[in-house]
């Protein structure tokens, strides 16, 4: 956005699109895109609040750029997170070789 902007989508400088227009224009996206699902307009929020999550892993940021009224809200996003489910992965992946490395050495 421009400093001197007070809306995010503009019809004309100063003047907000209509939220119809934009729904419009979002599904027109979206099956350009060849997506063979249905694809909410919300779901641009969610995606904003796990890109911010995975960016900067900021629950205050994600709290206040979705403009959510609490902190617990936007723990929602903590677990969306494509970064933070690769590393639970590995994780997870981790634990279970050191598991069978010592079942090996037992002679389990």
């Amino acid at each position: 956005m421009r400093p001197e902007q007070t809306c995010l989508f503009e019809s004309s400088p100063g003047r907000q699109l209509n939220k119809d227009h934009l729904r419009a224009i979002f599904n027109s996206y979206v099956m350009l895109a060849g997506l063979n699902r249905k694809y909410s307009w919300h779901a641009l929020r969610h995606g904003r609040g796990v890109l911010i999550m995975d960016q900067f892993e900021d629950l205050v940021m994600v709290r206040d750029s979705l403009r959510q009224k609490s902190l617990s809200a936007a723990e929602f996003y903590v677990n969306l997170s494509p970064k933070r489910r690769q590393e639970y992965q590995n994780t997870m992946d981790g634990v279970t070789k050191n598991m069978d490395l010592g079942m090996t050495k037992s002679g389990a």
